[in-house]
C-alpha cells in the first residue's frame, strides 16, 4: 500500500516505485482512502499495524546499519531477495538468480560507495560464497552464507 502513511499525515508521498515482476494495481484517491479509513475501523486497524510494521523494519535496519559491517549487510541482503524472492527470480532449468538490482542500487541499500559493494562482492566471491556473471548470481551454499553471517 503506497502512500497511506503520506495521506494520513495530508504530505505528498515522496517516493515512487517499481515492480520487479507484472502486477495489477488499483489506484484510490486521497479524498476517497480517507473516507475509508474513518468509516472503516477493520481498514484502519489494518492501515495501522501495516505502519507498525513499517516503523519496526526501519528501525531495525537502522540497528544493522549502524551496529553491522557492510559485509554483512551485503549478505543479509543477498540472501534476503535472492531467497525470500526465489520463486519468482529462479526459472525451473537454470541454476542461477537474477539480481533485480544494479550495484549502485545496492550500494545505496548499503549506505556505502558503488566501489566498496564491488569489493565486498569481490570478498564473498573470492572465499565462495557467491558466484557472479553480469547480474546472474548464485549463492552455492545458503547456509555456509548464512553461518557466515551469523559468525
Amino acid at each position: 500500500m503506497l502512500g497511506a502513511a503520506a495521506v494520513v499525515l495530508s504530505q505528498p508521498y515522496l517516493t515512487t516505485g517499481a515492480t520487479l515482476t507484472s502486477c495489477r494495481l488499483a489506484r484510490v484517491s486521497a479524498s476517497e482512502f480517507g473516507r475509508l479509513l474513518e468509516g472503516n475501523s477493520s481498514l484502519s486497524q489494518y492501515v495501522h499495524e501495516l505502519h507498525a510494521r513499517e516503523v519496526h523494519a526501519h528501525l531495525e535496519l537502522l540497528v544493522d546499519a549502524v551496529s553491522r559491517p557492510a559485509q554483512y549487510r551485503l549478505g543479509k541482503l543477498l540472501y534476503d531477495v535472492l531467497f525470500a524472492l526465489k520463486p519468482s527470480l529462479r526459472s525451473a532449468t537454470d541454476p542461477n538468480l537474477w539480481l533485480p538490482l544494479r550495484q549502485w542500487e545496492i550500494a545505496e541499500l548499503l549506505s556505502v560507495t558503488p566501489e566498496h559493494t564491488n569489493r565486498l562482492l569481490r570478498r564473498l566471491e573470492d572465499n565462495g560464497l557467491i558466484r557472479r556473471k553480469g547480474r546472474l548470481l548464485s549463492i552455492p551454499d545458503p547456509n555456509r552464507l548464512l553461518a557466515v553471517l551469523d559468525a
